[in-house]
This record gives structure tokens, sequence and C-alpha cells, in this order.
């Protein structure tokens, strides 16, 4: 049996925890910017600040909301940001135009079958109920040409609809409820 996410996050909040238990006697208080999205995998983010965490580690953060990803990458490279939090995809693509990353950590896990948090959503009375009803239609993603774009294009494909056939717009994450 794999990772949960919520397995994933408790062990690293635990972990960041416990940091105090290996540090040396003094250090130098660090001030850095944190790029990340308004989504559910970074609640882990905010618990760890309203507990202390990162403060106890000498590490004061401002926590910069950012539209996806594919924004996060070019201001961690242009130093805009010092930590982003993002996803494989902007990584990858920012990696192949030139741009040299370190990853610290894996953020959030899916595990095929288990606590995906990836859906499609339409009002209770729409008729639109499988992939190949999207045809024609418009969806909204938080980054044109990214990993939720990729993932609902496979998933249209999977069941029978051509992705080709159905338009994208960007509409960041907070906004979409709208």
């Amino acid at each position: 049996m794999g990772l949960t996410r919520r397995d994933f996050l408790t062990k690293v909040t635990v972990g960041i925890a416990g940091l105090p238990l290996v540090r040396g006697t003094s250090f130098a208080q660090i001030k850095a910017k944190l790029g990340y999205m308004k989504i559910v995998d970074n609640a882990s983010l905010f618990m760890a600040a309203e507990k202390g965490f990162f403060k106890k580690e000498g590490l004061e953060l401002d926590i910069v909301p950012m539209v996806g990803g594919a924004a996060i990458a070019p201001a961690v490279a242009s130093g805009d940001l010092q930590i982003g939090w993002s996803n494989v995809i902007s990584i990858y693509q920012a990696h192949v135009e030139g741009f040299d990353f370190k990853l610290i950590t894996g953020g959030a896990t899916n595990i095929k079958g288990k606590n995906d948090t990836h859906a499609i959503l339409v009002l209770k009375d729409s008729p639109i109920r499988t992939a190949k009803d999207l045809v024609g239609k418009t969806i909204a993603v938080n980054t044109l040409n990214n990993i939720v774009q990729l993932f609902v294009m496979a998933w249209l494909e999977k069941n029978g609809a051509n992705p080709a056939k159905v338009k994208f717009v960007e509409i960041p994450f907070p906004q979409m409820e709208a």
C-alpha cells in the first residue's frame, strides 16, 4: 500500500517539528519568500506557520499566493521567490528552458485511485455527464498547457472524447467558483 497525501503531510509536519532536535545552538535568522497555489495540498504550510515551526527554526517566510507552477517557477528563477511550491510539469518545462532548480521535498502525492483531489465539476442540473458531453465546451484550468490541462486532456481521450475539440481557458483557482 502506498503513502497517502494525509500520511505524507503528517510526516512532513512531524519532520519539521523535529528539526529543533538536530540544529546547532546558534543560527542566523533567514528571510525568504515562498510562492504557493491556493489549494488544499498547501494546507500544511499554513499549519506549520501558525504553529511557529518555521520561526522556531529561524526562518521568516513571506508566503505569497500565485496562480500556479507556471508562474512560480520563473519567479524562483528570477529571484523574486526563494522557494516555490510547484508541480512536476512546470519544473520540467522550466528545466527544458534552461532553468536549474534544486528540489528540496515532495509536496503532495497522488496514488492512482487513492485520495485524488482532481475533479471536473458541473452544476447539478447540467446535461454534462460524460467526457463526450464536453466536446465543444470550455473548461477552466489554473494555467494553460500545464498539469491540470494535461490531466483533463488525457481523461477526455481515455473516455472517448477528442481533446482538440474542447476549449481551455486560464482562470486562477480562487476565481473558478464564480
